[in-house]
């Protein structure tokens, strides 16, 4: 975790030009698998605990 954090963290990022980030809490719908499973991955990436729900895609196969 420590070496992810350190390579990958937000340490020195920097938005793209151009870009803007909505103020305040906003909803939006992601799916994601693998490493954003982890509750404590996503704490360390959004900063807080959000709700997350079991989803799938249709036709599709591991």
């Amino acid at each position: 975790m420590y070496l992810w954090w350190v390579l990958l963290g937000p340490w020195g990022y920097a938005l793209p030009p151009g870009y803007n980030v909505p103020e305040g809490p906003c909803d939006q719908r992601v799916f994601v698998y693998g490493t954003l499973r982890n509750p404590l991955v996503r704490w360390l990436i959004v900063g807080r605990r959000i709700p997350t729900v079991p989803a799938a895609v249709s036709g599709f196969d591991k």
